[in-house]
């Protein structure tokens, strides 16, 4: 039904070669692409060239603190969801990586049902995001006057009118076909 399918891409930063092997191992099967590196700068192109989805960072690296690392990211793509991992998660990392957002943090050693659950949390709602926007670009090609750009600039309550009285005008047009 849509022109794209989903594909979940996750990055994973850690300077610890054994926990990104072990990142790896437990999510393979819970995502559709993984990208694993214990260089800060190479996640960082990689998030240039790429759409992610998921960021699984380190919070203590030696090259870049993984706040920093957190910080640059977010300003090339806020809609990914970010998760921090920590050994020695102190107070006041927590509440900085807070304030930058994050989705999750992520004491070490974590569990791998834990990590596989908060995965599959994260990634179940960016499909979701990602169906609804698909759903409303289809809407807006197919039923509205209204071009996508001019959408992502309205008002919350602008967007919730327009896309009621697309549906409305969709449900018109299919009941008119007898569809």
């Amino acid at each position: 039904m849509f022109d794209k399918v989903f594909q979940s891409t996750v990055l994973v930063v850690d300077d610890e070669e054994e926990i990104l092997g072990l990142i790896e191992k437990v999510i393979k099967n819970e995502v559709d692409r993984v990208f694993a590196t214990s260089n800060p700068c190479e996640a960082i192109e990689f998030v240039k060239k790429h759409k992610v989805d998921l960021a699984i960072l380190d919070l203590k690296m030696p090259t870049m603190d993984g706040l920093i690392l957190l910080s640059k990211l977010r300003t090339l793509s806020e809609n990914t969801s970010y998760f921090i991992l920590s050994a020695c998660g102190d107070k006041k990392s927590i509440q900085e990586a807070l304030r930058i957002g994050i989705d999750d943090f992520i004491d070490k050693p974590f569990g791998n049902d834990y990590l596989k659950k908060a995965i599959k949390n994260a990634l179940s709602k960016k499909k979701y995001e990602y169906i609804i926007s698909e759903v409303i670009e289809i809407l807006l090609r197919n039923y509205s006057q209204v071009t996508l750009q001019k959408f992502s600039q309205m008002t919350y309550e602008e967007k919730s009118k327009n896309i009621n009285a697309i549906v409305e005008i969709a449900k018109l047009k299919v009941f008119k076909r007898g569809l």
